[in-house]
């Protein structure tokens, strides 16, 4: 984390920006407890600014308090998880589908950029990169569909749904590009049903991801003769 000790600016939104990168990256893994002394020490800041940041993530959703325990970062279940991005995918999908026919050119080619950029963070591993390209390639295509209120409601989702997804792009990542691509081709060629469709594939295909990798977690392990190691 940075020494923010000397930064003359709101030190809590700073704060909660470090511990926020910290959680979705996860060097803050699930269920790790926040000890507001350690943070404070870390970023060489007083435990104010470090009170205002968990107050700030825990209404993000990424932090809970734990009565006479203190805060710690929030543990989702893969089913709690499938919830939130099937509302998610939901809105992903009338995103798609309002942008196609009113798309100007520039936002087409924001869009191409932004999964190129995506897609070469993926090939060289850096996954903070390709969490964030894929947090704007969401909220430009929902700019895109002209809705202003569809646009806020995205704002205020990319932390927690990110998260989620945030490991299932280290496995899936080249193919979740490709599917960006082929959305931004099909609301570029006005084909909103199939702009539609094709984002809600997506959705649907991280979901799977998502409850087929927990029911591999779920599986004992076996040896080559077939016998489950304990």
């Amino acid at each position: 984390m940075k020494d923010l000790g000397h930064v003359h600016a709101n030190l809590g939104d700073l704060v909660a920006v470090e511990i926020r990168a910290a959680i979705l990256s996860g060097d803050l893994a699930p269920g790790s407890r926040l000890m507001q002394e350690r943070l404070a020490a870390d970023l060489n800041v007083s435990r104010i600014p470090v009170r205002e940041a968990l107050r700030t993530l825990e209404s993000e959703g990424l932090v809970e308090n734990d009565p006479g325990r203190g805060s710690r970062v929030v543990e989702v279940t893969p089913q709690r998880a499938a919830d939130v991005l099937a509302v998610r995918g939901t809105l992903e999908s009338l995103a798609a589908r309002l942008a196609t026919g009113r798309v100007a050119k520039e936002d087409i080619q924001s869009l191409r950029s932004i999964v190129g950029e995506g897609r070469e963070a993926t090939e060289r591993a850096d996954q903070a990169a390709a969490n964030e390209a894929h947090t704007r390639f969401h909220l430009e295509l929902a700019r895109a569909s002209g809705n202003s209120y569809l646009y806020e409601e995205f704002e205020a989702m990319p932390a927690k749904t990110e998260w989620i997804v945030s490991t299932l792009l280290k496995q899936r990542g080249p193919i979740s590009w490709n599917e960006h691509e082929v959305i931004v081709d099909a609301v570029a060629e006005g084909k909103a049903d199939l702009a539609e469709e094709l984002t809600r594939h997506h959705s649907d295909e991280v979901i799977a991801s998502l409850l087929d990798q927990d029911a591999l977690k779920a599986q004992p392990e076996t040896g080559a003769a077939g016998t489950t190691r304990r």
